[in-house]
């Protein structure tokens, strides 16, 4: 499962735009401060101490609707709950974005790449398997629904008065978030930890990686091919890429912060030298196989974050991905790289040496 980019985050995840680190973080702080609504984040708070209060009901309940379906009739194909709530907001912002009008064929196609992009992406780019949506009888079901709805349904009713209500868009916007947790854990980070290829499995890079891409990897397929314009090309750089989005730079924390938690190949807490062992202890599992109980963590945590996307407008501050634009600052990692700027800077400098 994979949601269309957010706006990008001007400095992103790499780096502080060249300021000082300190000046950066303070900035970071301020901003971050300023544009949260209390109210936001006390109700986000209270489900979070809500989830951990009833953990094994939220944990079992995480568990299940990774296939949870329904049918509406004998015979018919099912449909994954999941997958159609993210399939509905898909095709809206589709529907949304791109300029019309357009063949039915065209827009099924680009709404199937953005909605299992991610996924598509995993599998055929990262672990040379077949995705698992192309062999699922619920998932492009649900997404075939959702675009008959978007662009088909009688006199347009189901854009026109069910994506106005607010509580129908929270339901969807909700259950996205939990699918989209399910992407980057499930259908991403487990893909690797479970693929055929035995190296793949044994691969820190490769769960990671699995894990963003299948949260934010049709977003970037639809940047990448321009799905919303005149015609689909090949020939400019994804947006997510030249000015990292706020998606994928949550999609790879929420990744990250899962390998973290599961330990899957047992590195940080039986191998890993001073001070990464130290990481080891936040491990709630590990061994060779997925962890439910790291993968309910991470839902807490991604549907937090979903919530105070959706409450506040361009809300843009995910705490990972302010530490780790932190950490770069440090490093002196930079958003933008010109070496030719920096070898200007080092001859002005030596010239002012020199005098």
């Amino acid at each position: 499962m994979s949601t269309p980019q957010s706006a990008p985050v001007a400095g992103g995840a790499i780096g502080g735009g060249g300021q000082k680190p300190k000046q950066g973080a303070t900035r970071t702080v301020s901003t971050m401060m300023g544009s949260l609504d209390p109210l936001v984040v006390a109700g986000v708070a209270v489900y979070v101490a809500t989830a951990y209060a009833f953990w094994g009901i939220f944990r079992e309940y995480f568990d299940w609707t990774e296939s949870l379906a329904i049918s509406f009739k004998d015979g018919l194909p099912r449909l994954s709950v999941l997958d159609l709530f993210g399939s509905i907001l898909t095709c809206q912002a589709y529907r949304g974005m791109a300029k019309f009008p357009k063949h039915a064929v065209e827009t099924l196609v680009a709404c199937s790449l953005m909605q299992f992009g991610g996924t598509f992406l995993v599998g055929v780019l990262v672990l040379g398997q077949t995705p698992s949506w192309m062999h699922s009888f619920t998932a492009w079901p649900a997404l075939a629904v959702a675009w008959w709805l978007t662009f088909f349904s009688p006199w347009d009713l189901w854009h026109g008065r069910a994506m106005s209500n607010k509580a129908c868009m929270f339901l969807a916007a909700f259950g996205r978030a939990v699918s989209a947790s399910h992407a980057i854990t499930s259908w991403g980070a487990d893909k690797a930890l479970t693929a055929h290829f035995e190296k793949a499995k044994m691969s820190a890079i490769c769960t990671i990686l699995c894990g963003t891409l299948a949260g934010c990897g049709g977003g970037i397929l639809a940047d990448l091919l321009n799905l919303d314009g005149d015609s689909w090309n090949l020939q400019r750089t994804p947006q997510a890429l030249a000015s990292p989005s706020f998606s994928v730079q949550r999609c790879f924390g929420a990744s990250c912060l899962y390998y973290l938690l599961a330990d899957p190949h047992g590195y940080l807490s039986e191998e890993a030298p001073f001070p990464l062992s130290l990481l080891g202890r936040l491990s709630v599992d590990h061994g060779n196989g997925p962890s439910t109980e790291a993968a309910a963590m991470v839902a807490v945590y991604v549907t937090a974050n979903h919530l105070m996307d959706y409450f506040i407008p361009r809300y843009n501050q995910d705490p990972l991905c302010k530490l780790f634009s932190v950490i770069l600052g440090l490093l002196g990692v930079r958003a933008m790289v010109d070496p030719s700027a920096a070898a200007a800077t080092a001859t002005s400098s030596d010239a002012k040496k020199t005098n």
